[in-house]
């Protein structure tokens, strides 16, 4: 490159980031070329990664738990001393409300998800950073918790329908955990001999049931469990 005139300083542009470069300075005039100067040596800054990790992969554990993997990006794209990784996620809720967005640091190429909720979608991104800051995010990899034991249903009332039967109702468990397969009522009456409650089921659409051939002004206890593929809760 050639610089003119009574300059005494010139800018390198379109210099590679985060590159050793050598740099000698020669005058000239018209008789031709003089001596080179000594050679100085010049790094250019660091910068923010350009391309994000590789192969990010993600596998529900538990119910509250998930595994997120994932491979260094290219080391030309780094521009820079590659610090760490930052793992961003979020809940997605059924109702298209996002969950508050958290992040992990390592310096792993793995983490362990802890403490999500229950039978739960999540939308997860990692990414690379170096001393200058946060490089490009992953696409946005999805993943759902697995389903556990459901929470106990809302709002069960008993109202007497005859004088020997009752209708319960009920409304969905707030944390059901997974997708109700059926409930399952309970029917006791307090000293009448009989050890075991009676049990009736559900379907999971209905959020009543009725149940019949009750003793007239017997008193009973009643109560409600929500099922899904792991079981009862």
């Amino acid at each position: 490159m050639k610089a003119t005139g009574d300059s005494e300083v010139y800018t390198l542009d379109n210099l590679k980031k985060f590159a050793q470069y050598g740099v000698v300075v020669q005058a000239f005039n018209r008789a031709g070329t003089g001596p080179s100067s000594s050679e100085i040596n010049a790094t250019t800054l660091e910068d923010v990664p350009s391309q994000p990790p590789q192969n990010v992969r993600a596998i529900s554990v538990t119910s509250d738990e998930a595994v997120i993997t994932w491979a260094e990006p290219p080391r030309m794209t780094l521009h820079g001393v590659l610090k760490g990784y930052r793992v961003v996620f979020w809940a997605v809720f059924p109702d298209g409300e996002w969950g508050e967005m958290q992040n992990i640091t390592t310096t792993k190429e793995q983490v362990e998800l802890r403490g999500l909720e229950k039978f739960t979608n999540y939308s997860i991104q990692v990414l690379a950073y170096t001393q200058a800051g946060d490089g490009v995010r992953s696409n946005v990899l999805y993943i759902q918790t697995r389903e556990d034991y459901p929470g106990p249903p809302a709002g069960i009332k008993a109202v007497p329908s005859s004088a020997s039967s009752v209708v319960v109702s009920w409304l969905p468990p707030h944390k059901p955990n997974g997708i109700i397969r059926k409930y399952t009522i309970y029917c006791s009456s307090p000293g009448s001999g009989q050890p075991l409650p009676s049990e009736y089921e559900a379907n999971p659409e209905l959020l009543f049931y009725r149940i019949t051939h009750l003793n007239h002004r017997q008193q009973y206890l009643i109560w409600a469990a929500a099922v899904t593929t792991c079981g009862q809760g």
